[in-house]
């Protein structure tokens, strides 16, 4: 589970299956597993070093053995483990003979993919699709390999008078369904622009989040960061002040996944007044004129050409997500997905030979991911889960959730098709018989759901500590609209210490645990009806001027929130 040093910062089912007597899920079989994952030869499963790529390959064995499918043309995902950085050469916007390099009037968005595009340049409005409404920018525009231009949020966004909710911003306004409404009609790529407001900026959005353009990076590396985080402090978890900096930049960076496989980035106001006006319109008219009369206004731009360029360099640490998917046996529901998933990294070994074995953090809940896939496969057919699901063993994690950040961007499913996702992490040191539940506020009828998988497993099930909601994998498919449960038997004076082995697990009650999330999972993928997403933290649809929540100790204003 991620480090709190580095955050200074349904109804009720049917009676439910005990699966504590289910032999994958004895505590023999969990010891067995552990004590492999947890060796000492695993070197602390670091991401990026050689014990994690042994560890990983050891689960790909598993999935392949269980009878898993690989989603895409690889069992892993790699993706950077360290902060990124913008090529600067290779990282500019083309209108006309202007270029505009990387800086004050163009920043890629931190999870754009790489890519040089060009073509036609269209605007589209708001890049706003909402039929209930009775509104779409996209309205008899062709977009088919076209480079589409926007405003960032929607009509009326500073007016709480306004007839689309006031302030408060609509689902459809997040830049993650802008970029993919904008795709599906064919786009190459996507530039966003501030809308004229009070809080616009002369420079474009991004620029807190890339390390050549970051007064926070600046700051990071200087010589305050030593007094924030004592470097004694950091060595007893096996982490260096750099290691340190480097978690907090690749948190920014990564969170807010777009998911696009398209080039997406943001130009300064003054590019998007000069687009405009090729048409004789000012940026204040048009959006004046559209939150009066609600009716949209979208047109090509009469330019010379347009191309999209970005380009980060290589960097030295790379991760793997190892993904398996389990078909659904519905023809209908297998279109949707359940997840399941457990990180595998720890945080590695020193110079003194020390190691941070990483039993419990995050052995125990990898191994029990393992026990789950393994009874589950096990059903008759007649008794396969209807949905299909999904089993992901994350890297990253320790880094700074990179791992399930970077399978949300990574477009291997739709997230409005994900049902549930159910994390396992740290479940292995349970105190006095009981388990956390994590996150159930997120689904309406989930805790309930829940408890109904625990009624005969002899497990105290406590849903009164949401201290660990936002700290592992669990929290970025809340924020992408998912209902989440997340298993954990909270820190202990061993965490992330080398004193984390597997001798001090409890397997008995890490077998119980197993038991309701194995329940949980198969409840959620054959119930007919999914349960339904509930903004219980009131973090999804942020009022208007609303600083951007991350786990750092330096704010993000509104203005370069990267969700909207």
């Amino acid at each position: 589970m991620l480090s709190a040093a580095f955050l200074f910062l349904a109804t009720q089912g049917a009676p439910a299956q005990n699966w504590a007597e289910h032999p994958a899920l004895s505590s023999d079989t969990l010891s067995a597993d552990l004590h492999f994952l947890a060796a000492d030869e695993m070197l602390g499963r670091r991401t990026g070093e050689m014990g994690a790529r042994v560890a990983g390959e050891w689960i790909r064995s598993r999935f392949l053995r269980a009878g898993l499918q690989k989603m895409g043309d690889s069992w892993y995902q790699e993706f950077p483990s360290e902060p990124v950085h913008l090529d600067a050469q290779g990282t500019y916007v083309m209108v006309g003979d202007k270029r505009l390099d990387a800086g004050a009037d163009f920043l890629p968005h931190p999870t754009s993919p790489n890519g040089s595009v060009s073509g036609e340049a269209v605007f589209v409005g708001w890049g706003i699709h909402a039929p209930e409404r009775g509104y779409s920018d996209f309205d008899g525009v062709d977009l088919e390999g076209k480079i589409a231009v926007l405003f960032r949020w929607e009509p009326g966004a500073s007016d709480s008078d306004h007839i689309w909710e006031g302030r408060r911003m609509l689902p459809q306004s997040t830049l993650a369904k802008k970029v993919q409404a904008c795709a599906e009609r064919g786009a190459i790529a996507v530039l966003a622009a501030t809308p004229p407001d009070p809080m616009q900026k002369a420079r474009a959005v991004g620029a807190p989040f890339w390390p050549a353009h970051s007064q926070m990076w600046e700051m990071l590396n200087g010589p305050a960061i030593a007094s924030m985080m004592p470097a004694d402090e950091l060595a007893a978890t096996n982490f260096s002040t750099e290691d340190a900096v480097g978690q907090m930049f690749t948190i920014m960076q990564n969170s807010v996944p777009l998911g696009a496989e398209i080039p997406m980035g943001y130009v300064s106001p003054r590019v998007m007044r000069a687009l405009l006006r090729k048409i004789g319109t000012e940026t204040v008219e048009w959006v004046e004129n559209n939150a009066g009369s609600m009716e949209p206004n979208s047109f090509v731009l009469p330019l010379e050409g347009v191309s999209v360029h970005v380009k980060t360099k290589p960097v030295n640490i790379v991760g793997r997500n190892y993904i398996g998917v389990m078909p659904g046996s519905d023809p209908k529901l297998a279109q949707e997905y359940v997840l399941v998933g457990a990180h595998y990294d720890h945080v590695g070994f020193n110079e003194s030979g020390e190691i941070w074995n990483g039993a419990d953090d995050n052995g125990s809940g990898t191994v029990s991911l393992l026990a789950m896939l393994d009874a589950i496969s096990s059903l008759p057919i007649e008794k396969k889960p209807k949905r299909s699901i999904i089993f992901v063993a994350f890297s990253g994690e320790e880094l700074g959730l990179i791992g399930s950040y970077q399978f949300l961007a990574g477009g291997f499913v739709d997230p409005e098709k994900i049902v549930g996702m159910v994390n396992m992490d740290m479940v292995g040191r349970s105190a006095e018989n009981s388990v956390y539940v994590v996150g159930t506020k997120s689904g309406k009828g989930l805790a309930n759901l829940v408890r109904t998988q625990g009624k005969s497993v002899g497990l105290r099930l406590r849903f009164d500590n949401e201290e660990f909601f936002d700290r592992s994998d669990q929290v970025g498919f809340y924020y992408s609209g998912i209902p989440i449960v997340f298993f954990n038997t909270e820190e202990h004076d061993d965490y992330h210490t080398p004193r984390d082995t597997p001798d001090l697990i409890h397997y008995d009650d890490m077998a119980k645990i197993c038991a309701v999330a194995t329940g949980t999972i198969l409840e959620l993928a054959n119930q007919m009806n999914r349960v339904q997403f509930v903004d219980a933290y009131d973090l999804i649809q942020p009022v208007y001027g609303q600083s951007a929540q991350l786990m750092i100790p330096f704010p993000v204003e509104w203005v370069d929130r990267l969700d909207y």
